[in-house]
């Protein structure tokens, strides 16, 4: 039994001073290279008899340190690798390398909310007030598209809420990889009485 467990750990390690191993790559059926490490190891200390002499009961307690059969390796996987081919599927995206931005930054797209923004005049009356947030798609190209209610308050706000959003001004697309997709984007749009 401690023969086959020794064979184990060896092998463990042989892997672990080659500095690489092969691993399956789970829902594709291919294998990938990883890096393996291990971690560094403090020689084991040395036992002491700590017995007196004639009180000997043949059995040893362990030292509870780990022993440099018993260490584990680390394994590093490799960073993803980025795609050489154009993205040219219309899909939208939720999360991307880089969000869509509004030309000028958050400051500029608050200023053209609410400069744009008419108070409903029948939620005026009714001291109805809130925030609603819209969701739009910023396509590859820039433009503001599918615009709708994501959260919604009053069906008056609501529509206001919608008719500032499709007036929008093209935003800096989001960006996968390096290159311009489809990205939703959700923004709150308030309606206070001052």
């Amino acid at each position: 039994m401690k023969k086959i467990l020794f064979l184990v750990l060896a092998m463990v390690l042989s892997l672990a001073v080659a500095g690489e191993a092969v691993t399956p790559d789970k829902g594709k059926g291919k294998s990938k290279a990883v890096k393996v490490t291990t971690p560094k190891q403090t020689p084991a200390p040395t036992r002491n008899s700590g017995h007196k002499s004639g009180a000997s009961t043949g059995r040893h307690k362990s030292q509870g340190t780990p022993s440099q059969s018993q260490a584990r390796p680390v394994v590093e996987t490799p960073e993803p690798e980025t795609p050489t081919k154009p993205i040219t599927d219309n899909k939208i995206y939720t999360a991307v390398d880089q969000m869509p931005e509004f030309p000028g930054g958050q400051a500029a797209f608050i200023n053209f909310i609410s400069s744009n923004l008419r108070y409903p005049a029948a939620a005026a009356e009714n001291n109805i007030q809130g925030k609603v947030y819209v969701k739009f798609v910023v396509t590859s190209t820039g433009k503001v598209d599918k615009v709708q209610i994501a959260r919604s308050v009053d069906k008056a706000l609501d529509q206001e809420a919608l008719r500032v959003c499709r007036m929008l001004p093209d935003f800096i697309p989001g960006r996968l990889y390096g290159q311009p997709v489809n990205v939703w984007y959700t923004a709150p749009v308030t309606f206070k009485i001052q």
